[in-house]
């Protein structure tokens, strides 16, 4: 997929941090930020699922595989509940 320029600022800690990381690991900073904002992308609360595995063999309709997407998003987005002492 080609690139897009885009331009944000960092705080000068964050950039000498970033090159730091960058030259030790012997990549870019273009490349190390793009890993991280896929990774918070991918892995933050409410994110959408890229493929849940449901109604490929048609035993669950749009309608079914949309509420149990919801589901599982909204169980991953809840709060832990901490375990009851019986």
């Amino acid at each position: 997929m080609p690139a897009v320029r885009t331009s944000f600022y960092l705080v000068p800690e964050t950039q000498a941090r970033l090159r730091l990381a960058a030259q030790q690991l012997g990549r870019s900073q273009t490349e190390l930020v793009n890993e991280a904002l896929e990774t918070f992308l991918r892995d933050r609360p409410g994110a959408e699922p890229r493929s849940i595995g449901a109604g490929a063999n048609g035993a669950m309709g749009a309608a079914e595989v949309k509420r149990w997407a919801r589901e599982q998003m909204a169980r991953r987005a809840a709060p832990a509940r901490p375990k009851s002492r019986r």
